[in-house]
């Protein structure tokens, strides 16, 4: 999966992301940021600590394929169509879209876990995985033991405030609901992300919460006539955007 930071090594900022204290403060200073509402309320206590901050939500979130993806994610954040908990899904998606390292801990630890059938993850799963990365790549992630450990918590801490897991020490995973209206969403963003991938082989579908088989299924919907064409070949579909 390519990130705008893929030529980068591993950064800091799932670390800085789960210090957030308040995510709906987040969004609207990402929407403060992307133009569309002023907004005072992201601060901290000092000048270092908010700068800190503001340029780690930055590289979290505000980095985009083109003007549509901008336009559909920000649209989304102000929308009445969807919840609150339905808004940090599609911060979620955007968080893997824009960073490396958290994208890989999803597909590697979180996603392989719920799709073993396991109820929960630990600090102890990331921080295995976070080794074994910097094994195959100590160039790339040149972080002492401290710097991972510290790194496993906060990617947790993330899940948790996004509304993908709970409790303390062992996280009790939360599958999303996708509902129909964010499924909407996911296709179009999808799509506006990497548009050169209108097929099952788009790198953010596997973030969908759905088998591939779930995924034709919805888009031969009805009800998602009027959004999109389908052309199926066996077991893909291309999809285009009306």
């Amino acid at each position: 999966m390519e990130h705008k930071e893929q030529q980068e090594k591993y950064n800091s900022t799932v670390n800085i992301i789960g210090g957030v204290p308040d995510y709906m403060s987040m969004i609207d200073y990402v929407n403060c940021e992307c133009g569309y509402t002023p907004s005072d309320a992201f601060s901290f206590r000092t000048a270092k600590a908010t700068s800190r901050f503001k340029k780690a939500v930055a590289n979290a979130f505000i980095s985009f394929e083109s003007h549509e993806h901008k336009d559909l994610f920000i649209k989304a954040l102000n929308s009445d169509e969807f919840s609150n908990e339905e808004k940090m899904i599609i911060m979620f998606w955007q968080f893997l879209y824009c960073n490396r390292l958290f994208a890989e801990i999803t597909d590697n630890v979180f996603l392989r876990a719920l799709y073993s059938g396991r109820t929960s993850i630990s600090a102890s799963d990331v921080e295995a995985f976070l080794k074994h990365l910097k094994a195959l790549s100590p160039e790339d992630m040149p972080w002492s033991d401290s710097t991972i450990k510290t790194t496993a918590s906060k990617y947790l801490t993330v899940l948790k405030k996004l509304g993908f897991a709970d409790g303390k020490i062992q996280k009790m995973i939360h599958a999303p609901h996708i509902s129909s209206s964010l499924f909407t969403y996911f296709i179009k963003f999808a799509l506006s992300a990497y548009p050169v991938s209108n097929n099952l082989d788009n790198p953010m579908f596997r973030f969908s919460f759905l088998d591939n088989q779930s995924i034709i299924n919805r888009l031969k919907t009805i009800e998602y006539i009027p959004l999109w064409d389908i052309t199926q070949v066996a077991n893909d579909v291309t999809i285009t955007l009306k």
